[in-house]
């Protein structure tokens, strides 16, 4: 099943959103029309899947531990499905930035998520290496885009990481055949990153929206295929 909710709370799944996946969740999908056809731009430049990671926005939850957990659990099974899938690579945005920030320190956010997802992944059999990628779109400068790159160089406790690579991976501590990356850029674009599989910066229910997700959305093969494709796997999990 190309779902993954590992560690989010069932007591919430009830009759009202049984359309929509538990906060926290993560659902893997193809870039072309949700069943493996027709052509994408995505697909043509070597990105063949998406990972829809499924958090709850900040002004839902009492505080900003609780928002950063939840980003952080759908991140994780985004990481659970990539490596249950055999993917050996992916490339992770930030995930629950834009609109569903809200008063939370980004910086507090991507902390949060690099150290869920460097746990999960020292854990993985197939997975290799994470990319976290700051979004570059031409119209915000650099250094206002840089949030996992000054996330990281402020981290006080960098034990669970090792040596540095050549370029600029990581290994992590714990696996040293692991390794993490920090790069800037459009996640579109597999010459940044180099996977054929990406995270996206979704919603519950699964359908495109605007910033990262809609960036996406652009260059898939039929986004509403997709949306309802999504919508069929939800069904039939929560059923």
């Amino acid at each position: 099943m190309p779902i993954s909710s590992v560690g989010t709370d069932y007591s919430k799944l009830d009759e009202t959103n049984k359309n929509s996946l538990l906060p926290g969740s993560a659902l893997l999908t193809d870039t072309l029309d949700g069943s493996d056809g027709g052509s994408s731009t995505l697909n043509s430049k070597g990105i063949t899947h998406i990972i829809h990671a499924a958090p709850w926005p900040r002004d839902l939850f009492k505080s900003d531990e609780d928002f950063i957990n939840c980003v952080v659990k759908s991140v994780q099974n985004s990481i659970i499905l990539a490596d249950r899938e055999k993917f050996e690579k992916l490339a992770i945005p930030l995930v629950g930035g834009g609109i569903y920030l809200g008063s939370c320190d980004p910086e507090e956010l991507a902390e949060g998520i690099m150290r869920g997802a460097v746990n999960q992944l020292a854990e993985c059999q197939n997975l290799q290496q994470i990319v976290f990628l700051d979004w570059h779109d031409n119209k915000t400068p650099r250094k206002n885009r840089q949030v996992f790159l000054n996330a990281f160089s402020k981290l006080e406790d960098k034990s669970w990481f090792g040596k540095h690579r050549s370029g600029s991976g990581i290994e992590l501590a714990k696996n040293p055949t692991k390794i993490v990356i920090c790069e800037w850029g459009d996640i579109r674009d597999k010459r940044i990153h180099g996977a054929s599989v990406i995270a996206n910066a979704a919603n519950t229910q699964v359908q495109f929206g605007g910033g990262i997700s809609g960036a996406i959305a652009e260059q898939v093969g039929d986004k509403d295929k997709i949306n309802q494709k999504a919508k069929e796997l939800i069904a039939k999990f929560n059923v």
